[in-house]
């Protein structure tokens, strides 16, 4: 019957199935809390692929990708200029744990598009650097606002 939904159980049976191995591995069945659903109840769908805003289960269904991978996807899922730049790389190897003259480049690029920002001091071991807005030419000259 055409319009007719099948129940959630039969649409994820795939990831339901993933889901029983992995908790027979991993705590939760998935390699972070997070993506456990035992916070919310349910059971979590398993992604086989993403594209653009959408990700794609192993069982076919699409769902909105709201999450972004927590904000480092912010061009979605395998854009073209990203895939280009990532194949470029890729021979260079993928993760050093180092310090690289790339890291350097993109902070000069980003202090340049945004150029009222700054690194404001150090900071604490452990802890992430403080960026704020710089003070404006005239705050800094010390004029106030009337």
């Amino acid at each position: 019957m055409a319009g007719v939904r099948k129940p959630r159980a039969q649409r994820t049976a795939q990831s339901r199935a993933l889901f029983e191995r992995g908790k027979k591995r991993m705590p939760g069945g998935v390699s972070s809390p997070v993506r456990s659903f035992a916070s919310v109840g349910g059971e979590p769908f398993f992604v086989k692929k993403g594209r653009g805003a959408w990700l794609i289960d192993v069982d076919g269904n699409r769902y909105v990708d709201y999450v972004m991978s927590y904000g480092p996807l912010v061009f979605g899922h395998a854009p073209k200029g990203v895939m280009s730049a990532v194949r470029k790389a890729l021979p260079r190897g993928t993760s050093y744990g180092a310090p690289t003259k790339g890291e350097v480049e993109l902070a000069e690029r980003v202090a340049k598009a945004f150029p009222r920002w700054r690194r404001s001091g150090s900071s604490p071991p452990g802890r992430r650097p403080r960026c704020r807005p710089s003070a404006s030419p005239a705050r800094r000259r010390g004029a106030t606002s009337s």
